[in-house]
């Protein structure tokens, strides 16, 4: 432990960090790769976000550099785009993704279909796009797809260029083809790398999706920030962007019109900025899109990052972790990959190492203030599993975490802007729980304050900021978490019912499997905490009802989350609160054991070794099922779960973290257990234990003692101030 201690020093350590990380800018540090404008910073910045190598934009600056051509123009009648042979043609998906090599691409193009125009419909009937991202399906145009057919098979499919025009890399050349106003293709290394094509008639973005099949809510809206106004909408799947018109600066545009379409090869960044624009609750399409880029470009940070990221949102830990150390593998300096490598080890159970390297990222001078908040609450959540010494430090922390975040709630980006609030949200109620494991006088109405800050910023991002229903169920279930520490407490029933209310609500309007298990997971665990709080208010029957549904909504999701230690934990604690009613409230012990069975391996398992990490109520849980194992006629393995817990409480004490008085039940059990076992020797040294409690001062230094609980801060943007109000006392019980 002392090694770790020193990491969590922050009263003169942090202050010179302080000042120097706040006139960073949260952009350049956050990606200094080609995502420099931050992938997860879209809406001010589209544009410059993907200038970038074989990106939209660029490889259309490229067509617009050379000089002007002439087009020819068509007969009016013709439709444009879906004559047919004329439509963009898909690639098999697998085959065509990523070329191995050239005799490949050959291959390809040499058998793409062709169908004479004129054994087909003028107007053919119309596809029905399909709904969610869809496999990558590169577009074929008249047998050539741009990234796999060579200029050789160009030419020899649609014979010599009308005109030619040399480029930087290449060669730009103009086809005449029937029903168009000409298609421009870009010729690089003998590669094809981009086709424009010249549509006859101007369409709707909409009307034009229909005609390709394509689904418009999975179009990505390329936005010009300095004319606000959208100038394209890429299709990431089939490599496909559709390019909006601009006013002649007479006649103003009413409507959206397309008239030119670029095909390009698949491009990761289009994949990216559609993930980046996603709502917070459609994890499997968001995630679906990053792990497509990452296909792209195996090698981008910043890609690895956001997929962490996606995966932490939807709990899936491993997987989180593995992907924020691939992106801090790439680019090690990268303090943002830092801090989501930090929340990613923690959630994998990798405590020491989570706060080394959350240490890391605070004394940093380059810190920008969003990724030093969220270190911060970072760390305020590991101190509060440490001893006495290092948990009292847990409010402390998030305390710092609210005074950066806070900083950046009224932030003109609104990326940065929901960032920061949603952090402010989530350090409130941590706040708020820790402050619920304390004796302070009043304190159930100082918490129910922290909560209902926390409440009133949440709902303004909802209401305000787009922010998702889930965050109302943060709220609630934390706030029972917190209640849970009080004995007794207030009902959990209204906050329940406000959970199922808002997870019946989300389910009308998605059906992202992930997030609906992510937001079933949580209310789960809210059950688990109201099942506690009537269990210590004497209701076995509410009790056990909340049981029945924290089981529905925990038990098949437990196995998905099993490399989450907490998930072990949560599964166990919820095993042993079924028990522990049927035991207390109905003595039927036989009943609790079963529950107990279960809970035993989930609360004693330690997924690794850690120095920081302290038991807490774990000890007093094997105590309470071991009475039951008495009675059941198991007598030594009584003996052994009431040992057990006894080294657990003694850990705790040791600790600070809990009052060394709490040994007597251990001890004086053991003394009954071992006396009726005829063990004579050790049911007097047990006894002795006991009689040598009752001379402790119970006023003694060790849980985390306060004189004054912290109050939250009355607005955002305001300064905050201690309230004094508040003084020590003894817990209610």
């Amino acid at each position: 432990m002392r090694r770790l201690v020193h990491y969590f020093q922050h009263e003169s350590s942090l202050s010179d960090v302080t000042r120097l990380a706040l006139g960073a800018g949260l952009v350049g540090l956050m990606l200094p790769t080609s995502y420099s404008s931050a992938i997860d910073d879209l809406a001010p910045a589209v544009v410059e976000t993907i200038v970038v190598e074989n990106s939209v934009v660029v490889a259309k600056r490229k067509l617009d550099d050379v000089a002007p051509l002439e087009l020819e123009e068509g007969d009016d009648s013709l439709q444009p785009i879906m004559v047919s042979d004329k439509e963009p043609q898909l690639a098999d998906p697998e085959e065509h993704l990523m070329p191995k090599a050239k005799d490949e691409a050959v291959k390809v193009a040499a058998n793409a279909a062709e169908v004479p125009a004129s054994d087909q419909p003028e107007e053919p009937a119309e596809l029905a796009a399909p709904e969610g991202p869809q496999p990558a399906q590169p577009a074929v145009f008249h047998g050539i797809q741009p990234g796999v057919s060579t200029k050789k098979q160009l030419i020899e499919s649609w014979g010599s260029p009308d005109e030619v025009a040399p480029t930087d890399a290449g060669q730009l050349m103009l086809f005449q083809l029937e029903s168009f106003r000409g298609v421009e293709v870009l010729v690089e290394d003998g590669l094809v790398t981009l086709m424009k094509i010249n549509l006859r008639r101007a369409l709707s973005p909409a009307e034009l999706a229909e005609k390709i099949a394509a689904d418009t809510d999975e179009a990505v809206p390329l936005e010009d920030p300095e004319a606000n106004r959208v100038v394209a909408y890429a299709y990431p799947e089939r490599g496909i962007v559709m390019v909006v018109d601009e006013s002649d600066g007479i006649t103003p545009l009413t409507t959206e019109k397309i008239s030119q379409m670029i095909l390009q090869p698949l491009d990761p960044d289009t994949f990216c900025l559609r993930a980046a624009e996603r709502s917070f609750g459609e994890l499997t399409n968001r995630i679906a899109d990053l792990k497509q880029a990452l296909k792209l470009a195996p090698r981008e940070a910043s890609i690895h990052w956001q997929l962490s990221q996606a995966l932490s949102d939807a709990g899936l830990a491993t997987e989180a972790e593995a992907s924020a150390k691939r992106a801090l593998d790439i680019e090690p300096e990268n303090l943002a990959y830092r801090q989501q490598w930090a929340k990613t080890l923690s959630a994998v159970g990798k405590f020491d190492n989570a706060v080394i390297t959350t240490r890391e990222v605070l004394d940093s001078e380059g810190a920008n203030p969003l990724i030093r908040a969220q270190a911060l609450y970072q760390m305020g959540l590991l101190a509060a599993l440490g001893d006495s010494s290092i948990a009292e430090k847990a409010i402390h922390f998030h305390n710092m975490a609210i005074t950066e975040a806070d900083k950046l709630a009224t932030s003109s980006d609104p990326t940065e802007r929901m960032a920061a609030k949603r952090l402010l949200v989530d350090a409130h109620l941590a706040i708020a729980v820790e402050l619920s494991k304390q004796d302070y006088e009043d304190n159930m109405e100082n918490v129910g304050d922290w909560v209902a800050r926390a409440s009133e910023i949440a709902e303004g991002l909802i209401s305000n900021e787009g922010g998702d229903l889930g965050l109302r169920i943060t709220v609630a279930e934390r706030s029972l978490a917190a209640l849970a520490n009080f004995k007794p407490s207030n009902d959990p029933e209204p906050l329940i019912k406000e959970i199922e209310k808002t997870l019946e609500t989300i389910k009308l309007d998605s059906d992202d499997p992930l997030w609906i298990d992510q937001l079933e997971w949580r209310a789960g665990v809210a059950y688990q905490h109201a099942l506690e709080i009537e269990h210590h208010r004497r209701h076995p029957k509410q009790a056990l009802e909340y049981s029945e549904k924290a089981i529905a909504l925990m038990a098949d999701k437990a196995e998905e989350r099993r490399d989450c230690p907490q998930t072990v934990q949560q599964v166990g604690k919820l095993f042993f609160h079924i028990g522990a009613v049927h035991a207390v409230h109905q003595t039927q012990h036989g009943e609790a054991v079963k529950w107990y069975e279960k809970a035993i391996p989930l609360m004693t398992t330690q997924a690794s070794e850690s120095e920081l990490l302290v038991p807490r109520h774990e000890g007093e849980a094997l105590v309470s099922m071991a009475v039951s194992y008495w009675d059941q006629g198991e007598r030594n393995r009584a003996i052994r779960l009431t040992e057990q817990g006894a080294d657990l409480i003694e850990q705790a004490v040791t600790a600070g973290v809990m009052k060394k008085k709490t040994l007597a039940v251990p001890y004086g059990n053991l003394a009954a257990m071992h006396k009726k076992q005829g063990n004579m020797v050790e049911a007097q040294r047990y006894a002795k234990l006991v009689e040598s409690l009752k001379t402790i001062n119970e006023s003694q230094p060790g849980v985390a003692e306060a004189t004054e609980s912290p109050a939250p801060q009355a607005r955002t943007s305001q300064p905050r101030t201690q309230a004094n109000r508040n003084t020590q006392r003894t817990r209610r019980y």
